[in-house]
């Protein structure tokens, strides 16, 4: 297959026009914590279509438009599936000030299924070199005040239930557009099971 995408990257970037072959090898081990403490990894998830967003509680714009948006595509796909099992995933850039606690309070006004993860820098770290997830973490002084911002990469990530990467959705996509092309990617996959495994 032969895409052309625009990659809007991180907070506040400019938009690139990417071309790229095939699809990237994105996704793999990890090992993080959701909000109720019990430690999770990417194999808990098989048999579900995975949505995966990177992110930090204290986004004041860009992670609460995403979050709403992608709830809203979570809805949709289930009301036109009912039978798919879908995860809602949140993971969490900043380990420093997102405690379980902080994650859970913020995750309830957006989606009730949300699955919120975090752990320990090296294990967030690890997770977003996994899954290509680009995030500055500001300096020492900086972090004292409080209040710091985190720039990362923004984009949906959706996984198939056999765990294997499918597509990535950009802001310029809408709740209807991710929605379609989800359900595509469903379509396909029921007609042909070896869709995704190359």
């Amino acid at each position: 297959d032969y895409a052309r995408k625009q990659y809007y990257g991180r907070e506040g970037s400019t938009k690139v026009n990417v071309e790229s072959r095939g699809r990237p090898a994105l996704g793999g081990p990890f090992t993080l914590v959701t909000t109720k403490g019990e430690p999770v990894n990417q194999a808990i998830f098989l048999g579900q279509w995975t949505f995966f967003y990177f992110g930090f509680t204290h986004c004041p714009e860009i992670c609460p438009i995403e979050l709403n948006r992608m709830s809203k595509v979570v809805d949709a796909v289930r009301e036109e599936r009912p039978g798919e099992k879908i995860a809602p995933l949140f993971v969490s850039c900043d380990p420093r000030r997102d405690s379980l606690e902080a994650i859970d309070e913020y995750l309830s006004v957006f989606h009730p299924d949300f699955v919120g993860l975090v752990g320990t820098p090296n294990q967030v770290n690890e997770a977003c070199k996994s899954y290509r997830i680009y995030y500055s973490i500001p300096d020492d002084k900086a972090m004292q005040e409080e209040d710091y911002l985190i720039d990362h990469s923004i984009a949906i990530f959706l996984f198939d239930p056999n765990g294997k990467f499918v597509d990535f959705f950009g802001n310029r996509y809408d709740e209807a557009e991710i929605t379609a092309k989800v359900l595509q990617y469903m379509d396909k996959l029921q007609k042909d099971p070896a869709w995704t495994n190359w």
